[in-house]
């Protein structure tokens, strides 16, 4: 007879003085957990670099700049963080629990957003970036994934690890062609000097996709590089014929520049 298996035990997972209540997130900057704090009802998110990750020095870099980017920040449409902590090797911080999906997923169940959809949803991600950019930061890795939305229609940007902490207009060329190729801005693609332009040109390409429903520079890298200089500059219509009103076509070709000296600033 076979022996019967050992139950696994149902005890809750602890990361610090938290209780784990279920992932929400994984990739390879580490883990994001709903979690409850030990003595209290108040519900987090806690986002851990597992001990394999954090022997990555890039990885490490990566979490703890998040960590100092996010800090200093305090605004609606941004998710603010409340402490961080090492526990058993586990590198972690806690942030306040937002229950959204990332408009990469919202586009994928819904399709494309209206209009005015966008409108309300463009309005919050540029009080955003206006904020943070007044706080000397860039946060370079603007995209779908990186944004949240809940039913409300109220919007969180997330996701600072690629924030560059220092004066905007002399940042230097150190990690710079890092990030989701098809959302990078050219000047970060050629290793250039990498200013809040560079933010402009990424919500450019996030409010195309949440208009048509699909990126402008579909496929994967090198091809994805290479689209952007091909492309670059060339009226919207010639990247996706669905944007027709003149109006967007026309934002979008700012924001769109390969110049970062003609996109808005």
């Amino acid at each position: 007879m076979k022996k019967a298996r050992k139950k696994r035990s149902s005890a809750p997972k602890i990361i610090g003085e938290y209780r784990l209540i279920k992932k929400l997130d994984a990739g390879g900057m580490g883990v994001v957990f709903k979690a409850i704090k030990k003595g209290s009802n108040n519900e987090v998110a806690l986002k851990a670099l597992p001990p394999k990750f954090a022997r990555s020095a890039e990885r490490l870099t990566r979490f703890r700049r998040e960590v100092l980017a996010c800090s200093r920040l305090n605004h609606p449409n941004l998710i603010r963080v409340i402490e961080q902590g090492c526990h058993q090797g586990i590198h972690y911080f806690t942030m306040e629990y937002f229950p959204g999906l990332s408009l990469k997923k919202m586009v994928k169940r819904d399709g494309p957003f209206t209009p005015e959809r966008v409108i309300k949803v463009s309005r919050q991600i540029a009080g955003a970036c206006s904020f943070y950019h007044k706080k000397r930061l860039v946060h370079r890795d603007i995209k779908p994934s990186n944004i949240l939305l809940n039913e409300k229609g109220h919007v969180k940007i997330i996701d600072f690890g690629l924030a560059k902490v220092r004066d905007l207009s002399s940042m230097t060329r150190v990690d710079q062609a890092i990030g989701t190729a098809r959302y990078l801005a050219p000047e970060i693609l050629l290793g250039h000097q990498v200013d809040r332009r560079s933010d402009i040109y990424q919500v450019g390409l996030v409010l195309h996709e949440l208009l048509t429903g699909e990126p402008v520079f579909p496929g994967r890298e090198p091809m994805v590089a290479l689209r952007t200089f091909v492309f670059g500059g060339r009226p919207i219509e010639q990247i996706n014929f669905k944007v027709k009103d003149k109006q967007w076509a026309n934002l979008l070709l700012n924001c769109l520049a390969l110049d970062p000296n003609l996109r808005y600033d």
